[in-house]
């Protein structure tokens, strides 16, 4: 183990969320903020962005974004970050059956995942996708309010982006 690896282990929760997950969550938060007024991105960039600062500042060891595919009605991720990221996002669908149970596909396609966090993007009462998160490790420690309202900012922000 590097001398870095031992210094992230060390500066987290024995969840694995690191001990500066709000700072971080705040400057990732402002970059987005940034990223939007400036103009100059595209949606792809954003969700990518997104999903770094889930995974680096919440300590995920997988994350990913799904979007609806309206032809096939299935959900589909698009972008992934983390462990086998590649082979997870290639199996990560699953039907939009209607169904407001989102916790069974989850833990059928994941079922290394301990713990896990799921924002649902909803756009006029529609479902376009979600950011799906996972660790191996139960993450016994709560966020705190400050680091929900983060997270639902950054989601926020991406759903503004989609909207306009």
């Amino acid at each position: 183990m590097t001398d870095i690896q031992k210094k992230q282990i060390e500066d987290c929760y024995p969840g694995g969320e690191p001990l500066s997950a709000e700072d971080q969550l705040q400057i990732g938060a402002r970059h987005v903020s940034e990223m939007i007024a400036s103009g100059h991105y595209n949606i792809n960039a954003l969700f990518k962005s997104v999903l770094e600062i889930y995974y680096s500042s919440l300590g995920f060891q997988f994350v990913t974004v799904c979007l609806k595919d309206v032809r096939t009605n299935l959900f589909r991720a698009r972008n992934s970050l983390g462990l086998n990221h590649d082979k997870i996002q290639e199996n990560f669908v699953f039907p939009d059956n209607g169904s407001n149970d989102l916790f069974s596909w989850p833990l059928q396609l994941l079922p290394g995942a301990k713990s896990f966090m799921i924002l649902p993007l909803v756009i006029g009462n529609k479902p376009i996708g979600l950011f799906y998160a996972d660790r191996s490790m139960i993450a016994a420690e709560s966020m705190s309010i400050n680091e929900m309202k983060l997270i639902k900012l950054l989601k926020t922000q991406i759903l503004m982006a989609l909207s306009s």
